[in-house]
């Protein structure tokens, strides 16, 4: 049986974030389930510029693929792909994380009881999470400026996921 996880978390705006920005790159959908395991991390700013981090198992093997493009009214200005092949003992522990309860139940920013975006520009992460079972997404803007405690352990996502993959991020 597949599902969302927890399903009040998705948003039909980061549904649309996700499926626009896929079919702009020529991506397959994942909100949908995929066959294995696959992790996407977005990243954009108040300018045009955005990254893709994608992991995914595919054909036997894991697969780590880094996009940095710019897009201007849905057109890619320009694209910088590189990818790599991941050791299964590095996947694996990505996917164990990312699979514990405790992370998947971690809320995406806008579901924080009380909780107010006072930021302007600044840098917005979407984290996509998808196997067989289940689809998770996760929408923060401007982490760092926050330290309640759904923020900080965002943040420890995104540093854990950084830490093993050497993604940059500006913060």
């Amino acid at each position: 049986q597949y599902n969302t996880f927890p399903s009040h978390d998705r948003t039909d705006i980061e549904i649309d974030f996700s499926k626009r920005q896929s079919e702009l790159l020529n991506l397959p959908i994942i909100f949908k389930g995929v066959d294995s395991f696959e992790l996407r991390i977005w990243s954009f700013g108040f300018w045009t510029r955005t990254d893709l981090f994608i992991l995914r198992y595919s054909q036997n093997k894991w697969i780590a693929a880094n996009y940095i493009y710019y897009d201007t009214e849905n057109i890619i200005d320009s694209l910088h792909l590189i990818t790599r092949q991941v050791a299964n003992d590095t996947a694996l522990k990505i996917q164990h994380y990312l699979t514990q309860d405790s992370v998947l139940r971690l809320p995406s920013q806008f579901a924080i009881p009380n909780f107010r975006d006072n930021t302007a520009d600044g840098e917005t992460y979407y984290i996509e999470v998808a196997t067989k079972e289940f689809y998770k997404q996760w929408s923060y803007h401007n982490p760092q400026y926050f330290d309640d405690p759904d923020n900080r352990q965002f943040k420890r996502l995104l540093n854990f996921l950084t830490l093993n993959f050497r993604i940059h991020y500006p913060y």
